[in-house]
């Protein structure tokens, strides 16, 4: 079995201010309902295609093969093109229109982009991370030292995937090495599991509280 390495696989920061809204926000979604992603994290049905355009007064930048906006992440057409050929089953797509200044169309397509599966891979006794308890929910933070370690067999076939309890997203070597032949290379899309030096000592899995009892 070829080991994988596995990364945290989020929309880059550096540069990632696009400058873009949705325009036709309040035509997308019901009365009263205000996040464009649902509770489960899924998307749901437009009754329209969401239009992204440049806000007044905000400087803009073409985005990058995937960024945020109002709360949910938007992807190329070519990082679609990969995530739908190395995992079909990982994420759905919805359509937009981004407009540029001036009222032109970008060159190539974007979309909507939601991860639909999710798995618990993360080897807790191999990692050191914070387990906090929200009201009775389990989250894992990376705030602050944390060094994941996620198990391949666990994992299975999937290539791209939410792990439960962590916010954001876990994407393997295949589809890191899919994107960079494809031309996707911001080599932030493809984030480290650790931010702790070689020979710092791990400290395993703190459990603590996030809220405090009235």
């Amino acid at each position: 079995m070829t080991l994988r390495k596995f990364f945290l696989f989020h929309a880059p920061l550096r540069g990632s201010n696009h400058g873009l809204d949705v325009v036709n926000f309040r035509n997308l979604l019901p009365p009263g309902q205000l996040m464009i992603i649902r509770a489960d994290g899924r998307l749901p049905t437009f009754p329209e295609t969401p239009i992204l355009a440049p806000k007044k007064g905000q400087r803009f930048k073409p985005p990058k093969d995937l960024a945020w906006c109002m709360g949910v992440m938007f992807a190329s057409q070519r990082l679609k093109d990969v995530i739908e050929r190395v995992d079909p089953e990982a994420a759905e797509f919805s359509p937009i229109e981004v407009h540029y200044p001036k009222g032109q169309m970008s060159p190539s397509p974007h979309y909507f982009f939601a991860v639909r599966r999710e798995i618990d891979a993360l080897d807790l006794e191999k990692s050191t991370l914070a387990v906090e308890d929200d009201r009775g929910n389990q989250i894992y933070s990376i705030v602050g030292d944390h060094d994941l370690h996620f198990d391949q067999e666990r994992a299975g076939p999937a290539h791209l995937f939410k792990q439960k309890h962590l916010p954001g997203l876990v994407a393997d070597s295949v589809l890191k090495e899919a994107c960079v032949a494809a031309g996707v290379t911001d080599y932030e899309l493809f984030g480290k599991l650790t931010n702790m030096r070689p020979k710092e000592p791990r400290t395993g899995v703190v459990y603590r509280k996030s809220w405090i009892s009235p």
